[in-house]
């Protein structure tokens, strides 16, 4: 697996920790992850930006063209469909992961965010569910998505009606799943060995697990977000503010509340005839972006509020 680096035009403040877990505390993972492995960070490349020199073909300015400012829903995307399929023997022929290196979009990259940015139709705002559904199926179903229609990467796995998605449906039978942003949901979600994309209002990221205090309670959240000005692949360890009925993690200056929670349900798609892996999570999996996990400040991002 590869992390993915934290750019992006999605912007927060991110008051976080690249710090491995204390012995003191239990610590809950997605299946396949830990602090050292399994986790994705897909980035923007704030091509728009004059402080990075992001430059491409289609810019004559010297400062790069905007590409991917508000695709945080599809960074988040990438992220969790790469651990996805990491716990099956995915076709060769589908693109995975991010960019090894920083998790930025490629103009050459065949990996899953640069698929996502590659086939944007503009740089706008979507969602988590919609982005994961063109991926599997080639349809949104109206959703918001602006990505160039396609017949989907796994159309012949998923046999026809089956209900990816349906906010409205009872969510034990959906392949993507909605939720509450609740620290009771985030427990059951992490016990249950899934990853999932928090829904900030504005802003996307993805979880891939928690600390939790010895009364249980969750205290810090283990995250990637493709907006935290980093450069490199981290994963980010978040103190929450508060864990009960409302989430809220304090970021910068702000404080951001997790308003909903999608995640990738495997067990539906154990019965597509897809393969699981011998060892999920064990492929390819990223090191951190340094040997030691010590603290890092992140730098501070700008003020605007993106999906």
């Amino acid at each position: 697996m590869n992390h993915s680096l934290s750019f992006t035009a999605c912007t927060l403040c991110l008051s976080a920790t690249f710090i491995a877990p204390s012995s003191q505390a239990e610590t809950i993972w997605a299946d396949g992850v830990s602090a050292s492995r399994g986790w994705y960070d897909a980035n923007k490349t704030h091509a728009d930006d004059p402080d990075w020199s992001y430059n491409y073909p289609n810019d004559s300015t010297g400062l790069g063209a905007k590409t991917d400012d508000n695709m945080c829903y599809a960074a988040a995307a990438a992220n969790l469909i790469s651990w996805w399929q990491d716990l099956y023997e995915r076709p060769v022929v589908i693109p995975h992961g991010v960019d090894s290196t920083t998790g930025q979009y490629s103009l050459t990259g065949t990996d899953a965010w640069s698929t996502f940015v590659q086939n944007s139709l503009e740089d706008a705002s979507g969602n988590v569910p919609a982005a994961i559904k063109w991926w599997m199926i080639g349809d949104d179903e109206s959703y918001n998505v602006h990505l160039n229609p396609h017949n989907g990467y796994y159309s012949d796995y998923i046999p026809q009606g089956t209900t990816l998605y349906a906010p409205t449906a009872s969510v034990s039978t959906d392949f993507i799943q909605k939720h509450a942003g609740t620290a009771e949901n985030i427990i059951e979600i992490l016990q249950s060995g899934r990853a999932a994309a928090l829904e900030l209002g504005g802003h996307s990221i993805t979880l891939w697990g928690a600390e939790l205090d010895d009364s249980g309670v969750i205290s810090h959240l283990f995250l990637t977000d493709s907006d935290d000005y980093t450069g490199t692949a981290d994963l980010m360890k978040v103190e929450l503010s508060s864990a009960n009925d409302k989430v809220s993690f304090t970021l910068g200056a702000d404080v951001f509340d997790v308003q909903s929670i999608f995640t990738i349900n495997p067990t539906v798609s154990d019965g597509w005839g897809l393969t699981r892996a011998a060892a999920a999570g064990d492929d390819s999996v990223p090191e951190p972006a340094t040997a030691t996990l010590s603290l890092l400040a992140l730098a501070a991002l700008a003020a605007r509020r993106r999906r």
